[in-house]
C-alpha cells in the first residue's frame, strides 16, 4: 500500500469510528484512602487494592419510566451481534477528583442475573448512587436519571454516562464520564470465556456551581468488571 493510500485508509477508518453510536481525589485525604486497608470490603478480585473508604453497596435499577426520558437515543435500546449471556457481574470503580470539594468517587456493586453480550450496544436510564468523599467526609452522590451508553467488542467495552446530581453537596450539578474497559485476557469471549475487564481510562467531570471539577481513574487501585460465570460469544 503506497503512502497516499495508507493515509486515505486511516482517515476513512477514523471517520467510521467517529460515526459509531455512543456506548451508552488528591492531597492528604487521597493518600489516606489509597494506602490503608479497607473497612469491611473484601474483593474477590485478586488485583483489587483496598482503601479506608467506608463501604456501601450501590445499586441502580432500570425502570420503564426513566427509560422513557432517554435523550438522543431510543429508550432501552439494545443491539445484539452475539447472544445475551446471564452472569453475576461485580463492579469495582474508583475515581479521584481535583479542583473542588469532592476528593473521591467510588462504586462497589454486585449484580446477580445480569444480562450482557460480547458484541453489541446498550442504552438506558436508571437512578444511580455513587459513594463519595466530600471535604473528607463520606456521602452519597445521587443521580436521579443516569443516562448510560455501552458498546461491546469481544468483551472490551466503552461507556459514556451523564446525569444531573440530585442528592448530596453537589446537587444541581451534572456528572459526566467516559470509560474504557480492556479484557484481561485478550482472547476476550473466545475459548474459556471472559472473566474480567480492567478499567484502563476514565475522563470524568462534575459541572456546575457547587462542585465544578475534573476527575480521572484512581490508578492506586485496580478498577474492574468481573463475570461469574465467564461470558462467551
Amino acid at each position: 500500500m503506497n503512502q497516499l493510500a495508507c493515509i486515505v485508509f486511516i482517515a476513512c477508518a477514523a471517520m467510521v469510528m467517529a460515526n459509531q453510536p455512543e456506548a451508552r481525589m488528591l492531597g492528604p485525604v487521597g493518600d489516606f484512602l489509597g494506602h490503608f486497608p479497607g473497612l469491611g470490603f473484601m474483593s474477590n478480585h485478586p488485583g483489587a487494592r483496598q482503601g479506608a473508604f467506608p463501604v456501601v453497596r450501590n445499586n441502580g435499577d432500570f425502570t420503564a419510566a426513566n427509560a422513557a426520558k432517554m435523550p438522543n437515543s431510543v429508550p432501552g435500546k439494545s443491539i445484539r451481534i452475539t447472544p445475551d449471556k446471564t452472569t453475576t457481574m461485580t463492579i469495582y470503580k474508583r475515581i479521584v477528583c481535583t479542583g473542588g470539594p469532592v476528593q473521591e468517587i467510588m462504586l462497589n456493586t454486585t449484580i446477580p442475573n445480569s444480562s450482557t453480550t460480547c458484541n453489541g450496544y446498550d442504552a438506558w436510564v436508571s437512578p444511580w448512587t455513587y459513594n463519595t468523599v466530600v471535604n473528607g467526609q463520606a456521602q452519597d452522590l445521587v443521580i436521579g436519571n443516569f443516562s448510560q451508553y455501552y458498546s461491546y467488542l469481544n468483551g472490551n467495552m466503552y461507556e459514556v454516562n451523564f446525569g444531573q446530581i440530585t442528592g448530596g453537596d453537589c446537587a444541581g450539578d451534572t456528572f459526566f464520564s467516559a470509560n474504557a474497559y480492556v479484557a484481561d485476557d485478550q482472547l476476550g469471549c473466545s475459548g474459556q470465556g471472559l472473566k474480567s475487564v480492567s478499567i484502563d481510562y476514565i475522563n470524568a467531570k462534575i459541572s456546575g456551581t457547587k462542585c465544578n471539577q475534573q476527575c480521572t481513574l484512581d490508578t492506586r487501585h485496580h478498577s474492574f468488571f468481573a463475570y461469574n460465570p465467564p461470558i462467551t460469544n
